[in-house]
């Protein structure tokens, strides 16, 4: 959590798909893996930090998405396993908190900025 009533995580939440949708239609931004809120949220025009691991962009491209696809460039990037066959899943533990702030901050800069 970061202790700040504007920024809420809906991850250890169990949302059906109405409540998650009415967060989403409120929310400026969204942070989500490829899963069904990066699309809903797309869907309502809101930005998102999309989390790619083992996935490549490319697969499940969205044109409608506005945001940014963060993922690590390692030489493993695109097994598309669930379980990591090298065995330490690094496409997505190493993927920072610094790196993911940096991208939303970034992206509710430009929005803030169309709206000025």
């Amino acid at each position: 959590m970061s202790g700040r009533h504007a920024v809420t995580s809906l991850a250890e939440q169990p949302l059906g798909l109405s409540t998650t949708k009415a967060c989403l239609k409120r929310a400026s931004l969204c942070v989500s893996t490829d899963s069904g809120p990066r699309h809903v949220a797309a869907a309502f025009g809101r930005p998102v930090v999309t989390l790619f691991g083992p996935t490549l962009p490319i697969w499940i491209e969205n044109p409608t998405v506005r945001g940014v696809n963060l993922q690590l460039d390692l030489n493993c990037i695109g097994c598309g396993k669930r379980v990591c066959p090298l065995g330490h899943h690094r496409c997505m533990k190493d993927l920072r908190v610094q790196m993911v702030f940096d991208h939303v901050a970034g992206l509710l800069d430009e929005e803030a900025a169309k709206a000025a």
